[in-house]
């Protein structure tokens, strides 16, 4: 028996072939340098005779195929081809809907709002209770007393318009039938009174004679006290002045304007001076809007029944000023 290692086993793997063939080859050129008698070799007598071994001869015919051998081991992958243009598009269906995933646990940025939507309707009204009434506020400046209706008379304390004049550029406006028995107190309304000069101010003169003249003797008093927009305030008081002085120094501008009320009381008197006391309101250079309440005292017992309305100079530029009387 061979020895373990040249052991063969069927089907014989191309290794195994090639190494019989390898041996095969060997064991021949052995047999051809064989160059001792075949008795030497113990060889039977029959045998001595032959000669030295011939030339291998032809090959033989192919023997049949033995089975396939088993598979050989797989190659390397190639390479990628170029990918191929794509095909036209098909004409499938779309496919159903797939279900909604699940939220996420973090929230995504807020999107911008959305524009207002139309105003709803009107809802019921609330079943709420009313709230309580306020305090009262503080009591205002007293304002002038509010005109009757023009024409005859009217209940006891009725304003009566009597007697008004539009200034347009002029240098008086004179009041000669406002004031009469059928009236004790009256009041003179001021609606944006602009002088043509700027500073010159609103003067007053009397007359005793019913506007044949006006008194400029210097026997006019005035005192005053004023409150401005730039936080201002004062008084003062003049004495012997040839006129009285009711609005100062007031700004010509024309979105100014002099505006407010006099109120003066038993101008027929021949025991008394005539006194007069009013509030006004003005543009002024220097301090801003004015207001002003002003008291005046013409130092005459007799009876006045005329007054003249003058600028300190230049003309009136424009304005309205009533005479009202207050019924009695």
């Amino acid at each position: 028996m061979r020895p373990q290692p040249h052991r063969l086993k069927w089907p014989l793997t191309p290794t195994q072939v090639e190494g019989l063939d390898e041996m095969l080859e060997e064991l021949f050129k052995a047999v051809r340098k064989l160059s001792v008698g075949v008795p030497a070799m113990g060889l039977p007598t029959g045998l001595a005779s032959l000669g030295r071994m011939g030339p291998p001869g032809s090959d033989g015919e192919e023997g049949q195929e033995g089975p396939p051998g088993p598979p050989g081991i797989n190659g390397t992958i190639g390479v990628n081809g170029v990918p191929g243009a794509q095909g036209p598009a098909g004409l499938g269906f779309p496919g159903m809907d797939g279900q909604d995933g699940s939220d996420s646990i973090v929230p995504g940025p807020r999107g911008n709002d959305g524009g207002s939507g139309a105003t709803g309707a009107q809802g019921p009204a609330g079943l709420g209770f009313p709230g309580l009434d306020g305090e009262d506020g503080q009591d205002g400046w007293p304002g002038p007393p509010g005109a009757a209706g023009s024409g005859g008379g009217g209940a006891s304390g009725a304003l009566v318009l009597v007697e008004q004049h539009t200034a347009s550029n002029s240098a008086q406006l004179d009041f000669t039938t406002a004031i009469t028995s059928t009236y004790d107190d009256y009041m003179v309304e001021f609606v944006s009174i602009i002088l043509a000069t700027d500073d010159a101010g609103v003067k007053l003169l009397c007359s005793t004679d019913g506007g044949a003249s006006y008194d400029t003797s210097a026997i006019y008093d005035s005192v005053f006290q004023y409150v401005s927009t730039n936080n201002s305030f004062g008084s003062a008081g003049t004495t012997s002045q040839t006129f009285m002085d009711l609005s100062g120094n007031s700004d010509n501008a024309a979105t100014g304007g002099m505006n407010g009320f006099v109120r003066f009381a038993g101008p027929l008197s021949t025991t008394r001076y005539k006194s007069f006391h009013g509030h006004l309101n003005y543009a002024h250079d220097t301090v801003g809007w004015i207001f002003v309440m002003r008291g005046c005292l013409y130092r005459n017992t007799s009876a006045v029944n005329a007054l003249r309305f003058i600028p300190g100079s230049g003309n009136i530029a424009s304005g309205t000023i009533r005479i009202y009387g207050f019924a009695k």
